[in-house]
């Protein structure tokens, strides 16, 4: 128990190698009864603080070890949602003016009918 207290930082694939016979699975049972769920690191909410831009699947590379769904309850609970950018703006066709039918000028010495 004491290594489960001691090691709150590790995953529990790392705290198997600590605690051998023990499977993942096991670890994670026993944090859970006894509420020591991994913790979040100061450096870990720093890259949730300074990348509210990118979405929640573009953070779990930067932050090893922590699930999607993990990291999306997280930003809600530490107040860094996903924030999204602006919307580019739509380049939009000029509207079709209705054109004045032209009409012929007849000029001196010009014949229309041709």
């Amino acid at each position: 128990m004491s290594v489960l207290r001691n090691n709150r930082t590790l995953s529990a694939r790392e705290l198997a190698e600590l605690l051998p016979g023990r499977t993942e699975k096991a670890i994670n049972a026993v944090r859970e009864r006894n509420n020591l769920r991994k913790v979040w690191l100061a450096h870990e909410l720093e890259v949730l603080r300074d990348n509210q831009h990118l979405t929640a699947s573009e953070l779990v590379p930067l932050l090893p070890g922590r699930p999607k769904k993990m990291i999306q309850r997280v930003r809600v609970k530490v107040n860094y949602p996903y924030v999204r950018p602006a919307p580019k703006p739509k380049h939009r066709p000029p509207k079709n003016i209705p054109q004045q039918p032209r009409r012929l000028i007849r000029a001196a010495g010009c014949d229309l009918n041709y």
